[in-house]
């Protein structure tokens, strides 16, 4: 298992200048379009309320072919949190989510992989989205303030690339922890990559639609704060989904110059 906060020092002086050709190149390049995946820990919040029920076969499916490229670029392995669920066993989990996935392999009931997390999870109860958000990032900030505090230079804790899988039945309002977030972020002058969190919707309600696309172009401009927060809609079918499509998934809250790509 790893040990120690990777910082930013790992991170290649070059690696945000290839990414910001990307777009200009249509992302058709011999080199990896998600090698950047390698200098961020990616992170996916489920929502398992009642209201993802008729989604669930999706979820799964969608996850594991998202995570698959994930795995792939992230050497501590992918985190997967349920607003709901919590772990039950002592493998590979926190106390709140099941963490490193994809660094060892082993079988289902070891929960080191998607099909094996999705076993034990059922869709229950309500969406408090804004309670699962501050879970996860109080841990998060509270480990970024204290790397700043013990060093002299402001070495950083690996960003931190956080995919919310949702249908948009929220109970709570995540308004709230995400401005504080970004109202922190601000304040101690990190990276502007240094946190992401993209929004994957699923479904085709115009008013829970609305909610998450309030926070993707509006909120940080309401809040006078950074703009942590993209979004995209996904009403197809698994095998659809294209590597364009994945790439604005996993990186378009993170890298700004993907925010407007169309998919």
């Amino acid at each position: 298992m790893p040990s120690g906060p990777p910082t930013d020092a790992e991170i290649p002086s070059g690696a945000l200048d290839y990414y910001r050709q990307l777009k200009q190149n249509n992302l058709s390049t011999d080199e990896d379009p998600f090698a950047y995946l390698n200098y961020f820990d990616t992170g996916f919040l489920i929502d398992d309320s009642e209201s993802m029920l008729s989604h669930w076969g999706e979820v799964e499916m969608l996850l594991q072919r998202i995570a698959d490229i994930c795995i792939k670029h992230d050497k501590n392995g992918i985190d997967i949190y349920f607003v709901n669920h919590r772990p039950s066993s002592d493998w590979f989990h926190h106390n709140y989510g099941y963490k490193n996935i994809g660094c060892t392999t082993g079988m289902l009931e070891f929960h080191d992989n998607v099909a094996g997390i999705f076993n034990n999870v059922r869709p229950r109860g309500k969406c408090r989205l804004d309670a699962a958000l501050w879970a996860i990032f109080n841990n998060y900030m509270t480990d970024l303030k204290m790397c700043q505090h013990v060093t002299r230079h402001k070495k950083l804790i690996r960003p931190l690339n956080l995919v919310v899988m949702t249908a948009g039945h929220i109970y709570d309002n995540p308004f709230d922890t995400l401005t504080r977030v970004a109202k922190e972020l601000d304040k101690l002058d990190v990276p502007r990559h240094q946190v992401g969190v993209q929004f994957f919707y699923l479904g085709n309600d115009a008013h829970n639609q609305k909610g998450l696309e309030f926070a993707d172009d509006q909120l940080h401009k309401e809040k006078n704060t950074r703009d942590i927060v993209d979004m995209v809609t996904w009403s197809g079918k698994p095998g659809e989904l294209s590597a364009e499509a994945v790439l604005k998934t996993v990186l378009g809250s993170v890298r700004k110059s993907l925010d407007e790509m169309k998919v």
